[in-house]
C-alpha cells in the first residue's frame, strides 16, 4: 500500500479507473435522452468521470507527497 501512495503513475491510474466507473454509474442512475450532449451516452459520462477522477487523484497525490526543492532540482 505504501508503494502505491508513492507511485504517481499508479495512483493517478487508479483515479482514472475510479472516475470512469463513477461516470458510468452516473449514466446508469441519471440517463439523459433528450439533448444532453455529453451525458446522453455512457461513453461521454465515463470520459468525463475519467478526466475528473484523474485530476482529483493527482491533486490528492500532490497533497500526500509534496515535492521538495531537492526533488525539483533533480528533475532538470
Amino acid at each position: 500500500m505504501k508503494k502505491i501512495l508513492h507511485s504517481e503513475t499508479i495512483f493517478t491510474g487508479i483515479g482514472y479507473f475510479v472516475g470512469a466507473l463513477l461516470g458510468y454509474a452516473y449514466y446508469l442512475n441519471y440517463p439523459c435522452t433528450d439533448g444532453c450532449a455529453l451525458t446522453s451516452s455512457p461513453f461521454g459520462t465515463a470520459l468525463i468521470g475519467l478526466l475528473m477522477g484523474g485530476l482529483l487523484f493527482q491533486f490528492i497525490f500532490e497533497i500526500i507527497n509534496p515535492k521538495t526543492k531537492k526533488d525539483v532540482k533533480n528533475n532538470h
